[in-house]
């Protein structure tokens, strides 16, 4: 069994290593440039990476809501397993949502929505961070799971896997989304979350400096409520 840090931040993929170390560092910054911010909730928050790599930010306080993993990036990090807890410990200023939509449904991205809000503090927003499953550094990605796994993870035919990487035409989503990115197109889910919570402001992608998302892995952005707009309930 391979664990969630050798597929992250303990890679032997040298790109894979980068890319995850881009992405907290970028999230991290993200949160220090926003106004106001004294106490995050890391929703979804895995191991807890993020979480060790807030630790010592000055007058920050975050947490950890992971009801699932049990792998822990550092021993004594602040992770919560049941909603309850984290709910007796709101409001959050920011709750950050870093590499989780591409695993959920329309319904249950509403359950978090709906989660969220009543855990954020008056102006409070949610940061995402979402793979980016088309453009080259999909092919990148691809190849890498394949190496990974030591087999070639085909279930994306060849012409689909060149269309995404190539056209940006994302494939048929994988039948079980929660182990799997395949299909995953983060332009539809930022359409979703906005239709349904309020405006999104893009705040950049990464691991390269780019202004664009095609050649980069992940893309980050602010989701604001907006109090006008009313949750739907399915």
């Amino acid at each position: 069994m391979i664990s969630y840090h050798q597929q992250t931040l303990g890679s032997p993929n040298p790109l894979a290593r980068f890319a995850h170390h881009s992405r907290l560092a970028r999230a991290r910054h993200l949160l220090a440039t926003r106004t106001g911010v004294r106490r995050v909730l890391d929703y979804g928050c895995g191991s807890g990476e993020f979480l060790a790599c807030l630790s010592g930010s000055a007058g920050l306080e975050a947490i950890g809501y992971e009801p699932f993993m049990q792998e822990c990036a550092a021993d004594g990090l602040p992770i919560h397993s049941s909603l309850e807890a984290v709910t007796a410990l709101a409001p959050f200023d920011v709750i950050t949502v870093l590499e989780t939509v591409e695993h959920l449904s329309d319904e249950e991205m509403l359950a978090l929505l709906r989660q969220a809000d009543g855990l954020l503090a008056p102006g409070g927003s949610l940061l995402f961070s979402a793979p980016i499953e088309i453009g080259p550094a999909l092919l990148l990605n691809h190849l890498n799971r394949a190496r990974r796994q030591r087999r070639w993870s085909g279930s994306l035919p060849i012409g689909q896997l060149l269309a995404a990487s190539i056209l940006g035409i994302p494939p048929p989503r994988a039948m079980d989304i929660k182990t799997s990115h395949q299909g995953f197109d983060f332009r539809q889910a930022i359409r979703f979350l906005q239709d349904h919570f309020g405006p999104v402001l893009l705040a950049g992608y990464s691991p390269l400096p780019l202004g664009t998302w095609y050649g980069n892995s992940q893309v980050f952005f602010w989701l604001q409520r907006d109090p006008q707009r009313q949750l739907s309930s399915c």
